[in-house]
């Protein structure tokens, strides 16, 4: 509300009022003489009366019984009565008020009083012998009719209209000052907006994230003193003797105004401008400048000058998002507060009053007179000497120009996802977070190199992206994300993630469907024949599976069938388990995205879309003997008050916990999913080099000693992955095209995913962390098998070493007979082709 609306509500309030308050005095003197001629009426015409009813007694000569009463008595109660009612009449100006209702009810009850007291009279003179002659008070009574005494009413107008003015213009204040107040003690529990920084393994920036106040808030010890006189000396240099207000500045600020007829200045002490950037908004009224007058001298009064300072200097706004002297120092020198000398100080201490003028980045000039006005200032007030301020003016200022911040932004961006989806956009915007992540740069850098080397040799076969995820088993941390070949590739649409993105696996997730088929009791040494099968569904068009290169086996062992990628035993394996059985099974893996029951057979085959984030995870179950680690790009967050907001419990060291307190604790670090045999026999399936000759050959890029594969490439050709682990980390691979435009050509195991895969896990892979699959657990046992009985061998048949899970190993051995059987047979039968 401004200044004028004020004026004009007053004014209005004001002759309403005066109008109201004439009207009861109207009614008031009225109403009085009109029922004092009344009175003296009546009176007179009592008196008479009365005399002619004495005259009657006397003739009647009768006898009273109250001879020693005096009529005077009853004379003299009338004349009493009337004087109390006049003198009452001048304090009705008090009773009445403004109040047509109060005048009415008053007058009611004295008209009342009147008529009783005549009656009382005429009673008395019925029973009183009168002593004396009454007809010398037949006289009328002289009674004179009250003056009206203008003066007298005029005062009481003007007294009581100041009165309502002064009323109304202090609820006018109070409802539109006193009452929005602020309280000031909610200064304590102010948090201003902080930005959020990001880190990785090593502890270096890697991202910041805010809303729109780029701020980091630092102590009053970290600010170097020269920063802090500076801003005394320029913004208030009369702050340590003012208790939140100077006066001479609030006089030339309200000249200046005058003078200008519009607000052009505040005036304002540090300690009201803390007010206005944390309390109150920028606007420029009267009201908010009381409130701010107010709460200054309030605050003043609970905190000390250094902390009013502290809060000041971490909140002022030095241009653009940048916000306190830390992100200012940072963003203008690229070093923190503490690092600053006197010349950058009375640099920035220049900037809060007009930062879009007097910013080095448009005018240095312009920066340079600031600077210039500072520094002699500080000198005026005796902070500095001038030598001191002449060195720091000719100081060159080494600024560094703001750029956007941001490595590796694929795994940036992944993180502030993640916290984004738990804490919410709020906090991760403005709550300060110190966020340490597990993205270890150097295997970063090195599996960008591959992956970019790699797909600009795969262009001839249409292929364009290429993507990689490299993932620790025993924290689940996430190492290294690079969620495309370039970043910054627009012609690609290099800032899409693919390994957060939902594409069709392949054949990439049958050692899921096999792992359920050794859940329900089967054997790597199990036989599925391969044959040409065809499944019908009502409705549906026949589904008649391949393998991939078209070939039938016969009976297949599901060793054999896994290493090899075979499609028809995987549909058959499926359809023994049971697609809804699958689906609930690769849940507790991680991969949780098939939420439709319109899936079929082609599940098998990887018809269900899937992340790479999920399917590493579920890699790692392998690798981790049975037990579930969730993926986490963190290692542990620090919120603004330095508690730790949360950790990752997998890992070894937990230093960081020392002193802190834990706001949430996290759960337990890994879930038992699978058997211990189980994830050891889909482990030798997939590291078993021998048994996947036969469809990758004998120099396959996959054979990495130490590790273990599985590739898989949708029948669209759209999508190619590669998947593997070696006892520390899983490594996923894939190449395509964003747009989903088909690849020419690719050959699983030769081309496509697997080279990357294989350069980046042969990196990762030494004598310390390859799988060693002479450590079996206590529940495996490996017997000798007849390759032609597929039971345990006898003499005429060593075959081949498989493992087992206690309790599922055959017990029947072959017979030398029933071997020269099959043998002959199996001559018989080449002979006669």
């Amino acid at each position: 509300m401004g200044y004028k609306n004020i004026k004009n509500i007053i004014l209005e309030v004001v002759g309403i009022y005066i109008n109201i308050l004439f009207l009861p005095y109207k009614f008031c003197i009225y109403y009085i003489g009109k029922y004092i001629s009344v009175l003296s009426k009546q009176l007179s015409l009592f008196l008479k009366k009365s005399t002619q009813l004495f005259k009657k007694i006397k003739k009647s000569q009768i006898k009273y019984r109250f001879s020693k009463v005096k009529i005077s008595i009853g004379v003299s109660l009338i004349k009493n009565k009337l004087k109390v009612l006049y003198k009452k009449r001048k304090y009705f100006f008090i009773f009445l008020n403004n109040s047509n209702k109060f005048i009415k009810k008053n007058l009611k009850k004295y008209k009342l009083k009147i008529k009783k007291v005549a009656v009382d009279l005429f009673q008395f003179t019925a029973v009183v012998k009168p002593k004396i002659n009454f007809l010398k008070y037949n006289k009328k009574l002289n009674i004179k009719k009250p003056k009206f005494r203008f003066l007298f009413v005029f005062k009481n107008i003007i007294f009581q209209s100041f009165i309502l003015v002064v009323g109304i213009c202090g609820l006018i204040f109070y409802y539109s000052v006193i009452y929005t107040l602020p309280n000031v003690d909610t200064i304590k529990t102010y948090r201003p907006k902080q930005t959020s920084y990001f880190y990785d393994n090593n502890n270096n920036l890697i991202y910041k994230t805010y809303s729109d106040e780029d701020r980091t808030i630092v102590t009053l010890k970290d600010i170097p003193t020269n920063l802090i006189n500076a801003f005394v000396a320029i913004e208030d240099q009369n702050f340590y003797k003012h208790i939140g207000v100077s006066v001479p500045g609030i006089i030339r600020a309200a000249y200046a105004n005058y003078k200008n007829q519009e607000i052009t200045q505040g005036g304002s002490t540090i300690t009201q401008q803390l007010i206005k950037n944390t309390l109150l908004t920028p606007e420029r009224t009267w009201e908010r400048k009381i409130k701010e007058i107010i709460l200054s001298v309030l605050l003043e009064r609970k905190y000390t000058k250094n902390q009013i300072l502290e809060m000041y200097l971490n909140t002022i706004p030095f241009g653009g998002t940048s916000y306190g002297v830390e992100t200012a120092s940072l963003m203008y020198f690229n070093k923190h507060v503490g690092d600053l000398n006197l010349g950058e100080s009375a640099m920035l201490a220049g900037l809060p009053v007009a930062p879009s003028k007097y910013t080095p980045y448009n005018s240095l000039e312009m920066a340079k007179e600031r600077q210039k006005m500072v520094l002699v200032q500080m000198v005026k007030d005796n902070y500095i000497n001038l030598d001191d301020a002449l060195v720091a003016y000719q100081q060159k200022l080494n600024l560094a120009y703001p750029e956007n911040l941001i490595k590796y932004p694929h795994f940036s961006y992944y993180v502030s996802d993640y916290l984004e989806s738990k804490y919410g956009l709020g906090i991760l915007n403005s709550g300060g977070l110190r966020v340490y992540t597990s993205l270890e740069p150097q295997i970063q850098d090195m599996a960008q190199e591959i992956v970019k080397s790699e797909v600009d040799k795969l262009g001839r076969l249409r292929i364009s992206n290429g993507a990689s995820l490299i993932t620790r088993n025993s924290t689940g941390e996430v190492v290294a994300m690079v969620g495309s070949k370039d970043s910054k590739a627009k012609d690609i649409d290099g800032y899409y993630n693919v390994t957060t993105a939902l594409r069709q696996p392949g054949s990439s997730i049958k050692p899921f469907n096999y792992s359920l088929y050794l859940q329900n009791g089967h054997t790597a040494a199990s036989l599925i024949l391969d044959e040409k099968v065809v499944y019908k569904t009502p409705g549906s068009p026949a589904y008649i599976p391949k393998n991939y290169d078209g070939i039938f086996r016969g009976n297949v062992t599901v060793r054999r069938a896994l290493s090899n990628s075979l499609n028809i035993p995987a549909i058959k394996v499926l359809n023994s388990n049971g697609i809804a059985n699958f689906i609930s099974y690769v849940k507790s893996f991680g991969i949780n995205t098939w939420n439709n029951d319109y899936y079929g057979l082609s599940l098998a085959l990887g018809a269900g879309e899937v992340k790479m984030t999920q399917m590493n995870q579920g890699f790692s179950v392998f690798a981790n003997s049975g037990y579930k680690v969730n993926l986490n790009p963190i290692k542990y967050i620090l919120n603004s008050s330095g508690d730790v907001l949360e950790y990752n419990p997998c890992l070894a060291s937990k230093d960081f916990l020392e002193g802190r307190r834990v706001i949430y604790e996290p759960g337990i670090c890994k879930t038992p999913i699978i058997d211990e045999g189980n994830a050891y026999i889909i482990t030798s399936i997939l590291s078993d080099f021998r048994a996947r000759a036969e469809e990758f050959g004998t120099n396959s890029v996959l054979n990495v000693v130490g590790t273990a594969a599985k590739t898989g490439t949708t029948n669209d050709m759209k999508d190619n992955w590669t998947f593997g682990f070696n006892n520390e980390y899983t490594v996923g691979t894939w190449v395509g095209n964003n747009d989903n435009t088909p690849m020419s050509y690719v050959a699983s195991g030769i081309t496509g995913a697997s080279p990357i895969w294989a350069k980046i896990i042969s990196n990762l892979t030494n004598s310390t962390n390859k799988l060693d699959l002479t450590k079996k657990p206590s529940d495996i046992i490996q017997l000798n098998l007849c390759s032609l009985t597929n039971t345990l061998s006898c003499d005429a048949c060593k075959g081949y070493n498989e493992y087992f899970i206690k309790g599922t190993e055959p017990t029947k051995a072959c017979s030398d007979d029933q071997i020269k059987k099959i043998k002959q047979k199996e001559q018989d039968k080449k002979s006669n082709d």
